[in-house]
């Protein structure tokens, strides 16, 4: 798991190709309008795509102050990436 302060490339480089990452979207983006986190998204999912083994996901959990529709605003983007 790594956080948003690490790239996902700079993860990859100093881990063997056989280990999963997961993670590093930050948090306090789902706390800003929906729209602002989109292009972060589409960046780590772009970036995800040109290493092996990637699973997308918060860097450090999610804010208890986090609006719930913001949660399912980016759980429908992802499904609707993954699906297309």
């Amino acid at each position: 798991s790594i956080d948003h302060t690490l790239t996902i490339s700079e993860a990859r480089a100093s881990l063997p190709n056989t280990m999963g990452i997961q993670g590093n979207l930050d948090p306090s983006l789902l706390l800003a309008p929906s729209e602002k986190a989109i292009p972060h998204i589409n960046s780590l999912l772009h970036e995800g795509k040109t290493i092996s083994r990637y699973v997308f996901n918060l860097s450090q959990g999610i804010h208890k102050e986090t609006p719930p529709e913001h949660v399912h605003f980016l759980v429908n983007l992802l499904k609707n990436k993954v699906d297309s």
